[in-house]
């Protein structure tokens, strides 16, 4: 008899919650929906999706009667970079050569078959796979890389690239962006902001909101001059800050 008290006491316990936990499940819904802070703190809490695809390219501006010479600079950085025997040339043709050094893969292109005075060489890091874990060693290795092929090089200019892919297009900016009507209504999405208003660090740069992240279906973009502000980016996306 007492243990039937018990239960009847629950229930009434129970029901008496009920309208508690309406409440408290319609905040929810509202926060997650209108607080992008609270979505993501929610996504850090109980997501374990950050394994991530990255594929990183630069391109160094230079003349075009230096473009040999940029190339046998770039091998000669690399191979002193990692000269623990991890770096082997795949490839060597004119204006294509690839390198495996350590856990990357470089692939150096460029295109002075154009015939201008000014020629894009594009140093590209492809399908790196960075967990976030891992994300803050590999940033940190490839910014010594491209600080050290700038100060070497010194190409009239430098742009950096980074493409960062969620895997089975769970992409939180996407979901941040488009909860509301469904995926299945969305056929095409691209948004962009300034990365100005992401990172507020000051990295003296001219046109600092000519350079965007950009939000797609399975990835974002971010497009920097300073590999700097692009890592700082990159961490912030990574780690949901």
């Amino acid at each position: 008899m007492a243990d039937w008290d018990q239960v009847k006491e629950w229930g009434r316990i129970f029901k008496a919650l009920i309208p508690w936990l309406f409440g408290l499940f319609g905040i929810h819904h509202w926060a997650y929906n209108k607080f992008p802070k609270y979505y993501f703190m929610l996504l850090k809490i109980f997501s374990k999706f950050r394994d991530t695809k990255w594929s990183i390219t630069t391109t160094l501006v230079v003349d075009i009667a230096s473009v040999a010479s940029v190339y046998s600079e770039l091998e000669k950085i690399l191979f002193q970079r990692y000269s623990d025997g991890h770096c082997k040339r795949k490839f060597n043709f004119n204006n294509k050569k690839m390198y495996e050094c350590g856990s990357f893969i470089f692939t150096i292109t460029d295109n002075s078959d154009m015939g201008n005075q000014k020629v894009n060489i594009w140093v590209n890091i492809p399908q790196l796979n960075v967990t976030v874990n891992n994300a803050t060693n590999y940033l940190r290795d490839i910014r010594e890389l491209f600080h050290e092929i700038e100060l070497q090089i010194k190409p009239e200019e430098t742009y950096y690239n980074i493409d960062i892919f969620f895997p089975n297009t769970f992409n939180p900016f996407y979901g941040l962006m488009i909860q509301r009507l469904g995926s299945e209504k969305i056929e095409y999405f691209e948004c962009r902001f300034p990365i100005s208003a992401l990172v507020k660090r000051n990295y003296e740069l001219k046109n600092r909101d000519n350079n965007f992240l950009r939000v797609y279906k399975d990835k974002i973009t971010i497009n920097e001059t300073s590999f700097d502000a692009l890592e700082e980016t990159a961490l912030r996306a990574l780690l949901l800050e």
